[in-house]
């Protein structure tokens, strides 16, 4: 009995070592990459190339690590790595002139794509609107 617990606990740390190498080496995906539906929206007074360079410099002292930017597309794609709560995950910033300012979309995409239901749903939403909530500070420069 004792054996087979050891045996599944190896197998379990096995399984895990794997997803986190997996996740890890996992590279910043190409900078017109399609990260599908999740994401949101908000607009700011800023124009969009000093946003563009404020969300750039969001990640020092932060959670988050620069993955790739294009000036030209004003994208940023923001990385966070694997903690206890998740795998990590890609941020992607879009930023588009609006009006006096500029409108500001975050997405987010898994690191791990084997993932699903409403408890990994819920989870996602939570980090997406913390992330949202980031750099919508950094923009107003409370961060």
């Amino acid at each position: 009995m004792l054996t087979g617990i050891l045996i599944g606990g190896i197998v379990a740390l096995v399984i895990l070592a794997l997803i986190y190498l997996y996740t890890s080496l996992r590279p910043t995906p190409p900078i017109d990459f399609d990260f599908g539906p999740d994401r949101t929206s908000f607009t700011v007074a800023t124009p969009p190339d000093e946003a563009f360079r404020v969300v750039e410099g969001l990640p020092v002292g932060m959670q988050y690590k620069l993955g790739r930017a294009d000036s030209q597309r004003r994208r940023i794609i923001l990385e966070q790595g694997m903690n206890f709560r998740s795998y990590g995950y890609f941020y992607p910033v879009d930023i588009s002139p609006s009006g006096e300012g500029s409108e500001i979309t975050v997405g987010i995409k898994s690191k791990y794509p084997f993932q699903f239901g409403p408890i990994v749903r819920r989870q996602r939403e939570k980090q997406l609107a913390v992330a949202a909530g980031d750099v919508k500070s950094k923009l107003a420069g409370t961060l």
